[in-house]
């Protein structure tokens, strides 16, 4: 009996290592080629904000060294199909805007891309769809997380499929004020416009924010989560690192957070829906399968073989903001973080050796003996003393209210 048992172990014992050293790793083979596809994204907006349309060209996922690839130099603009032709401005290479427009929606239109070597291309038609207010933007704060959450509705029940899209902006302090920049071989006074203790930073999601009513009795849209954020963080901009976590930069002075609601066509969400299965839903076995193609909405008239990736919407503006302070996060203030900081004097004989390296240390005042005799300059680390330092920038955006 004991051989026995012994022989049964031994069997089971083989069958495992057999089984993991079966498991090998898998490369699957992908093939490198040279084709270069127009990306189309962009939403056509009715009302005062920017319509904003952004080409590139794709890349091959063999490139060990990404960058991007936008298309620049294209003439892009928008064509009523019975009247009226809006042409967007490039501002920036492959960002091509316009600004204000008023789109009527018993028109149908077309967006028209026409590259720098001749290639046309063409939108389906396009009608510009009623986008329903944003009834709120609500918020809850639970396992050491912001969650952030949209509602909406519309009484005529005809919108039924959304899009929205996140920006948030914060502001933040630096740990000492600094009252003196060094410019030039000498310590000087601060303009306004150089000051350094409040800066503001911002955000974009990349996340695809989808949501639909088009099961439901009603076109309600009630707390769709948008948006998680991490109260306490490690990292601190520009990557430094913490020993312990401390309060997130974007939550200890004052948040915003700008949403934007798109109106859909069931077109447009079935492939803003496969496009998130693709890009933040795979790698599981779990995982659902896409399907082989994205089928986007724009056409190459010049070659029509030819893919393009993409799909364009229109529909009426509608956004809403929100403000958070540390009380409402927290409960109360919250404690500068633990950077390191502190303060040393500065003889006359060292400033320059010191100072000329803006990204090292920063002035903050000048030390004077109580007869008014100068004695040197007091600085500090330039993360300390020097919000921009830190990420962000000095210069307040123009719709801050604070």
């Amino acid at each position: 009996m004991m051989i026995y048992d012994f022989k049964r172990k031994l069997i089971i014992y083989g069958v495992i290592l057999a089984f993991f050293n079966c498991k090998q790793p898998y490369f699957p083979p992908v093939a490198k080629s040279n084709l270069s596809y127009l990306v189309v994204d962009g939403t056509i907006l009715s009302g005062p904000d920017s319509t904003i349309i952004n080409l590139s060209r794709t890349e091959n996922v063999t490139d060990s060294a990404y960058s991007p690839n936008p298309e620049t130099g294209a003439t892009v603009s928008l064509a009523g199909v019975n009247n009226g032709t809006y042409p967007l401005t490039e501002i920036t290479p492959g960002k091509y805007v316009i600004v204000g427009l008023t789109l009527s929606t018993s028109q149908q239109y077309h967006l028209k891309i026409t590259r720098s070597n001749g290639e046309t291309y063409q939108s389906d038609t396009l009608s510009v769809k009623y986008n329903p207010p944003i009834d709120s933007i609500t918020y809850s704060v639970n396992n050491g997380a912001v969650h952030f959450f949209v509602s909406t509705h519309d009484p005529a029940n005809n919108t039924r499929y959304y899009r929205w899209a996140c920006q948030e902006t914060w502001q933040y302090h630096s740990t000492s004020t600094s009252q003196l920049v060094y410019q030039n071989g000498n310590t000087i006074t601060r303009t306004a416009a150089q000051r350094v203790y409040y800066c503001w930073n911002a955000d974009q999601s990349t996340d695809i924010l989808i949501g639909s009513s088009a099961n439901l009795n009603q076109d309600v849209i009630y707390e769709d989560p948008i948006l998680v954020d991490s109260v306490l963080i490690s990292v601190y901009p520009p990557n430094i690192q913490l020993a312990d976590p401390t309060a997130n930069q974007k939550f200890t002075v004052e948040y915003s957070l700008l949403v934007n609601q798109f109106a859909l066509t069931a077109g447009a969400f079935n492939y803003w829906q496969n496009l998130k299965q693709i890009t933040e839903e795979l790698g599981t076995i779990f995982s659902p399968e896409p399907s082989s193609e994205l089928g986007g909405n724009m056409q190459c008239l010049t070659n029509p073989n030819e893919p393009v990736i993409g799909y364009v919407s229109a529909c009426t503006e509608q956004n809403q903001r929100i403000y958070l302070n540390p009380s409402q996060i927290y409960g109360g203030t919250t404690p500068d973080p633990p950077l390191g900081c502190y303060t040393f004097l500065i003889v006359p004989d060292s400033i320059n050796y010191y100072l000329s390296s803006s990204f090292v240390f920063t002035p903050l005042d000048s030390d004077v003996t109580t007869t008014g005799v100068f004695i040197g300059i007091i600085a500090a680390p330039a993360i300390c003393g020097d919000c921009t330092m830190l990420g962000g920038s000095n210069q307040k955006p123009a719709w801050w209210p604070f």
